[in-house]
């Protein structure tokens, strides 16, 4: 008779996974072990798994990169324009408040005049008209800055058409006649992408996807 059917230990079906309780079945053929068809294997990837797993991120990332580089431009470029649009329509309003001289001129400290747009912009009442903001020192003229902004990274230009680009732009009161030109804002993907600020005669300021050139 079967000595395992005597003890009633149950026989092993030999399974790779198993090799453990197989060996010890081999050595102790009457000591009772679990059910192999109970008991689970180890899990893992297989190599051609790991490969075909890499392929897809690369494909994944291949495509979702430049989507949100794009994404990154875009966003970015519609900032600068929204706040130079903002600014130069707040120059033009607060010209006709009070009754004075007001200037946006490029800045790279924010508190003077400069000749990069790309840097930042500033806002100030210009009392002399000397395209220079005069600090307030307690002795007339103190030229209030109205507005001084900054835009975050590098990736956009910013060019005036005028021929100098430390002029600045002048809104004066009582819809006297404005500087009048255009501020393009361009980036790396050329003048299909690029953005316009214009600004009449009059002072009024209008957004254009019409750019002629970058930068």
């Amino acid at each position: 008779m079967d000595v395992l059917a005597k003890t009633g230990a149950v026989r092993m079906r030999p399974l790779v996974c198993n090799w453990p309780p197989l060996i010890s079945y081999l050595q102790f053929p009457t000591v009772r072990f679990r059910n192999p068809s109970t008991m689970k294997c180890a899990k893992g990837f297989t190599l051609l798994e790991l490969l075909m797993t890499v392929a897809i991120l690369a494909i994944l990332l291949a495509i979702a990169v430049p989507s949100f580089r794009e994404f990154m431009l875009n966003s970015r470029r519609t900032t600068i324009v929204n706040e130079l649009v903002a600014s130069l329509s707040l120059a033009r309003s607060e010209a006709q408040r009070n009754g004075q001289i007001v200037v946006v001129c490029p800045t790279a400290d924010g508190a003077s005049c400069g000749d990069n747009w790309a840097l930042g912009w500033l806002v100030f009442m210009d009392l002399d008209d000397d395209g220079v903001v005069d600090a307030p020192d307690g002795v007339p003229p103190d030229e209030t800055v109205f507005k001084s902004f900054r835009p975050e990274g590098n990736a956009h230009t910013i060019v005036s058409s005028l021929a100098q680009q430390t002029t600045p732009y002048r809104f004066r009161p009582f819809n006297a006649a404005a500087t009048n030109g255009t501020l393009r804002i361009c980036d790396s993907r050329g003048v299909s992408k690029a953005r316009g600020v214009v600004i009449n005669m009059s002072g009024r300021v209008e957004f254009t996807t019409k750019v002629a050139q970058c930068p």
